[in-house]
């Protein structure tokens, strides 16, 4: 084999490259023409009877496409494009750190080896070996994708290119015959396309199925603008809680990604502030939840910033689960299989590759026009209205009360009312229900609202002046038991010791989502409770159109009354998901199942673990006693030692007159077993979840007092509204509620985020009032991701977003 030196071959594009572009020297079609260019050395371009050529048509890896014709010689020669003038030097760093060179590329066997090779001046230099080991030589047509990594500083160099200044690319080969004939097809260097799951700034829902799992009950876990690791950036708070025993955040794309290239030559580059001890913590990244591989690592204990650049390929496969296909992943998460319950992990800047990201630093303005009108129906609400910020889309509102004037909402006294709200609560509202003991109050508060920009800024607080209304009496929990009181079912000593009762009736009451209440027959309840040192003291007068109470079936196939209470005076905040089971050892929250055979208690925060869930005591005894006058009605009276009462590690309360308690009583009405008729529940704030979250109870006091509390927000019932459906996720099913404020034609329908109708549910003429609605799933085969729903009236357009999850 004659032995020869071909040179290079050189390509530039003719435009001025930023650091993440594409840099194409070849389309297929036609080059890039520089300050000079030509073949060159030698007999060039004719060697022996054969031609080289720029846009060769005879042989090529696609009918579209031309190809470059290098027929070799045996001197000094080659094809070349060169450049010389400053503005032509090229910063190639985001190319060169994590990217790739795509080149497709047709050598004859008589060629042994191809050097690719990127350069600054001829001292500064890179190259890639295509050889038998790393290429085919077959004189067929392949397709190469080569990291910049796998690049070396050929020998004889001393100094390593310089990114920033790169001049030339070429192609060439030290050993073949001459007339050997190689065809160039496409080449471009390629940063890999970055992957940003959280900047700082961005809402990641906007891009992903993003969610917090087993961290999401209550408020404690979301983006936290200003606590990002930039200036005027946010962090992802991630409030870790041992309810579900693991817990953590994902994103699921919302079309499945190739990773294939990405997992060898990326890496996840993301920070971590962890300030108090942490499990370790573990990414994932699955194809589905079956087939994943994961990196294991343990944060340092600190309050600065931890800085991780993981590389893909050491992640690996975990016990217990398959390789997943690269080409077809589905979701990344963070998390940890052994949470430290209450611990608060900031993260942020979150992303594989070199994005380019451009920051917004400037805040938008104050919310303006803060309007308060009082409302007066089932309960005494404020409804905080105020004008949208304009030139902003995609912001979010938060709503802040307070008893003292707020020029600071990060003061003690300020209470967090609703958070990130869509602008249409502008228009809508929001609700501030307030009480009081017994009596309707009067109770002067001041609001404020905030306005966060897509960007995760936050603006100065529009704010209100005095607002001064009657606040709802609400019963009582009685100081000291009833006269002569025994827990026989018998509840004439309540009334005869003029204890208010809770009444609770679909005209008096949050009705749940499903329930189908015609009137107050269906079910209305008196519901007594009083507490001394000893006992808390319970007695019940129902009136139900059916009575479930059979022994002989499983606990939630009958009527039940909950009674959801916390054990400790509350002072400011009520608790969440997550502080219920933090807070738990000095400020303990309960649930007591009152059924037809026996009394059951729970802990809030440790519902999955059998200890916390126990029985009190069977029907018929000193304790419990249920007395079913007929079909329709039944009483009911329990005494509860407060020792029984609590669980291991759990504070002993002794109560004390004027303190106020956390307090909601639920009655799920079974009329058909397992398809119950609905549900009441006292508090206005009731949306399914007071069984995790004590942050959607009301309150209550023992005996009187002149305190009022703050609490958060619904929207206004008895208005055109559509609700957000429930469960959601879901998956089958989901229901959608929503009210009407008169009669009318109504257009139910859901769309996927490209717009298409996936169904309707509602194409009919229906009365005002509130109304729900089943969206069952298991007939349409659709993708995890996020849908849309749409309410349509004769004047009025309501639209939300689901999530739906195989």
């Amino acid at each position: 084999m004659n032995k020869f030196l071909i040179s290079i071959l050189f390509i530039l594009l003719v435009v001025q490259i930023k650091p993440q572009d594409k840099v194409v020297f070849y389309n297929g079609n036609d080059g890039p023409w520089f300050e000079w260019y030509d073949f060159w050395g030698g007999s060039l371009p004719v060697v022996g009877s054969d031609t080289c050529k720029y846009g060769f048509e005879g042989s090529s890896y696609a009918a579209d496409k031309k190809s470059i014709k290098w027929v070799m010689d045996n001197n000094d020669n080659g094809f070349g494009w060169a450049w010389w003038s400053s503005w032509n030097k090229f910063d190639y760093r985001n190319i060169f750190n994590g990217g790739y060179l795509d080149i497709w590329i047709r050598i004859p066997s008589t060629v042994d080896t191809v050097i690719l090779e990127f350069k600054t001046d001829n001292s500064k230099r890179m190259q890639y070996y295509l050889t038998a080991a790393t290429a085919t030589f077959d004189d067929a047509w392949h397709h190469y994708k080569i990291p910049f990594k796998n690049w070396v500083k050929p020998a004889g160099y001393s100094e390593k290119i310089d990114s920033t200044n790169v001049t030339n690319f070429g192609i060439f080969t030290n050993f073949g015959e001459k007339g050997s004939v190689v065809y160039i097809g496409e080449v471009s260097a390629n940063p890999i396309d970055p992957i940003v799951f959280f900047d700082g700034q961005n809402d990641p829902a906007n891009n992903y199925v993003f969610y917090f799992w087993g961290s999401t009950w209550g408020a404690g876990s979301g983006i936290e603008p200003g606590m990002g690791y930039r200036p005027n950036t946010a962090a992802l708070k991630w409030v870790q809680d041992i309810g579900w025993g693991s817990c953590g955040i994902g994103w699921q794309f919302t079309e499945k990604q190739d990773f294939t290239l990405r997992m060898s030559i990326d890496t996840i580059k993301f920070k971590v502030q962890t300030p108090a001890p942490a499990d370790s913590l573990i990414l994932e990244i699955n194809s589905d939840k079956d087939h994943a591989v994961q990196y294991k690592f343990k944060p340092d204990i600190t309050s600065d910033w931890q800085i991780f650049n993981i590389p893909l390929n050491a992640f690996v496969v975990p016990a217990g689960k398959l390789p997943p296909d690269f080409s077809l992943i589905n979701e990344f998460g963070i998390f940890t299989e052994d949470p430290n319950d209450g611990l608060v992990v900031y993260v942020t800047d979150i992303w594989t590759g070199n994005p380019v990201l451009e920051q917004d630093t400037v805040p938008p303005a104050a919310p303006q026009n803060i309007s308060v009108e009082y409302k007066s129906e089932k309960y005494n609400y404020n409804l905080i209205k105020w004008n949208a910020v304009p030139d902003e889309s995609d912001e979010l509102y938060n709503v802040y009360v307070s008893s003292s004037p707020i020029s600071d909402i990060n003061s003690p006294e300020v209470e967090l009312l609703a958070s990130d709200l869509a602008e249409v609560y502008s228009l809508n509202g929001v609700n501030h229900y307030f009480f009081s003991p017994k009596v309707n109050s009067p109770r002067t508060f001041y609001y404020a609202v905030t306005c966060k920009d897509k960007a995760n800024n936050l603006s100065l607080p529009g704010v209100t002046q005095a607002v001064t209304n009657p606040a709802k009496g609400v019963a009582v929990i009685n100081d000291g038991s009833p006269i002569n009181f025994m827990a026989d079912g018998d509840v004439s000593e309540w009334v005869a010791s003029n204890i208010k009762p809770f009444i609770i009736s679909p005209s008096t009451a949050t009705e749940s989502f499903g329930s189908i209440f015609s009137n107050d027959e269906d079910l209305n309840a008196k519901i007594y409770l009083a507490m001394d040192n000893d006992y808390l003291y319970i007695g019940a007068d129902v009136t139900d159109d059916v009575v479930v109470f059979d022994q002989s079936v499983v606990w939630n196939e009958q009527d039940l009354i909950y009674i959801h209470i916390g054990l400790y005076n509350l002072v400011g905040k009520k608790h969440d998901g997550s502080t219920t089971t933090t807070l738990r050892s000095t400020e303990p929250d309960y649930v007591i199942y009152l059924m037809g055979d026996k009394i059951n208690k729970r802990a809030l925060g440790h519902w999955e673990i059998p200890e916390y869930w126990t029985d009190l005591f069977q029907n018929a005894t000193d304790y419990y006693n249920v007395v079913k006058f007929t079909s329709t009605s039944y009483t009911l009276e329990a005494m509860i030692p407060l020792d029984s009462l609590k669980f291991a590690g759990d504070a002993r309360f002794h109560p004390a007159k004027n303190m106020k308690l956390p307090l909601e009583i639920y009655i799920d009405d079974r009329d058909n077993g397992l398809v119950p008729e609905g549900g009441l529940a006292f508090s206005p704030y009731y949306n399914g979840w007071s069984w995790a979250d004590p942050s959607t109870w009301a309150e209550t006091w023992i005996s009187d007092t002149t305190l009022v509390d703050v609490n958060d927000q619904e929207l206004l019932p008895n208005t055109f509204k559509l609700e957000q459906n429930y469960p959601n996720p879901f998956n089958p099913s989901t229901t959608i509620k929503y009210s009407l404020d008169k009669s009318g034609f109504v257009k139910l329908k859901v769309f996927d985020m490209l717009g298409r109708n996936i169904a309707t549910l509602v194409n009919e003429i229906q009365s005002a009032g509130v109304h729900s609605i089943s969206f069952d799933t298991a007939n349409l085969n659709l993708a995890s991701g996020f849908y849309i729903y749409q309410i349509e009236t004769s004047d009025l357009i309501q639209a939300r977003k689901m999530m739906y999850l195989k």
